[in-house]
């Protein structure tokens, strides 16, 4: 190869080439590599087998004869690393053979070497970089999966959802909105109480409100708050619900049947059962965040919610009594039975009550 072509491609391509004749052995080196990663001399007049040069060509000598015969155009390796002599750098090469002939004709292989180190080591970076966000990633799902969890656990599902677009905002306060709530109380559980462990009453509480929390989930409500053996429910809140005291009903005739169908084998086996007494009112309240600045408390709040309280403390266990505005929404679509009116602290009228019995057909 002319020695002013040599030069001219290493200095601009930063290029270092081996020639090889017919036997692989190399005749000729040049270039800026030399020194780093083959020898300490630059040039040289033979410099052993090309395989022993570059390794990663050991077993491929027929494919070297034939780019040398010009039956392949030419072999590319890319990303091949290197190490210096003294240990302290690491180059990144990608090397081309090609078939060359020189003035006389004789056929050569021509080995180019690029210097990629900078762009090696910004691929590595890059390849690093892309595995630490994958490994990031997947600790934000774990870190997402578990918040979920305890968010489902401690909030009810409809108003996470509601903060995640931003229909309810994270702050004190609320709207006036038309509501039905539901007040569920375990009879004789301060009864039970004493005639069992503490664990396992514990555990007998659970099953039961497990069993109020299944049927208001079932219709649309949400669990609003638990209060000792009490539970606390919300329908048409935070999600509009057109039909929200036929789902407040149709959920405190569900509490029944499911207490029913879970006391039954227990009655059987002599076990000590309980029984939900279950109040539904319907009529504005403030809906929205209580509390304090550290820490909120999804409610409804007003005469509404306060009327439902009391009608429940007064139904008879196994019972579902309603509010007059309740029984007026469901416009006959469950029976009712009207009770005694009943007159609550505050208020200077009795109020008409009504017992739920069934769902008409």
């Amino acid at each position: 190869m002319d020695t002013a072509i040599a030069q001219l491609i290493s200095q601009i391509h930063q290029t270092t080439y081996l020639l090889a004749n017919q036997e692989l052995q190399v005749v000729r080196m040049e270039g800026p590599l030399l020194a780093d990663i083959f020898t300490g001399q630059r040039a040289m007049k033979a410099a052993g087998s090309l395989p022993d040069l570059v390794p990663e060509l050991l077993g491929n000598e027929d494919l070297l004869k034939d780019i040398l015969a010009g039956r392949e155009a030419s072999f590319h390796l890319e990303h091949i690393n290197r190490v210096s002599p003294d240990g302290k750098s690491t180059y990144y090469l990608n090397i081309t053979l090609l078939p060359y002939a020189s003035k006389e004709s004789e056929k050569y292989l021509l080995v180019l070497i690029n210097d990629t180190t900078t762009e090696g080591m910004q691929a590595q970076q890059l390849t690093q970089q892309r595995n630490e966000l994958r490994l990031l990633r997947r600790q934000l799902i774990a870190a997402n999966q578990q918040l979920d969890h305890l968010f489902r656990h401690y909030v009810p599902h409809d108003v996470i959802e509601a903060s995640l677009e931003q229909r309810l905002l994270p702050q004190l306060g609320g709207e006036l909105r038309e509501v039905s709530v539901l007040f569920a109380d375990l009879r004789s559980y301060t009864h039970i109480s004493e005639q069992i462990l503490p664990s396992r009453m514990v555990e007998l509480l659970n099953e039961y409100l497990a069993l109020a929390c299944e049927a208001i989930n079932e219709f649309g409500g949400i669990i609003a708050q638990f209060m000792g053996d009490a539970v606390f429910g919300i329908f048409n809140a935070p999600n509009t619900q057109p039909d929200h005291a036929q789902r407040a009903v149709r959920a405190g005739l569900a509490i029944q049947n499911k207490t029913a169908a879970y006391n039954a084998p227990q009655m059987a086996a002599k076990k000590p059962v309980l029984h939900f007494g279950v109040g539904i009112n319907s009529g504005p309240a403030l809906v929205g965040n209580t509390g304090s600045q550290w820490r909120y408390v999804y409610s409804a709040i007003g005469d509404t919610t306060n009327v439902a309280s009391r009608i429940c403390n007064a139904t008879k266990p196994q019972e579902v009594w309603l509010g007059p505005v309740t029984q007026r929404l469901l416009r006959g679509a469950i029976t009712t039975v009207p009770l005694t009116p009943l007159l609550f602290k505050g208020k200077s009228q009795p109020l008409l009550i009504y017992q739920a019995v069934a769902k008409k057909s």
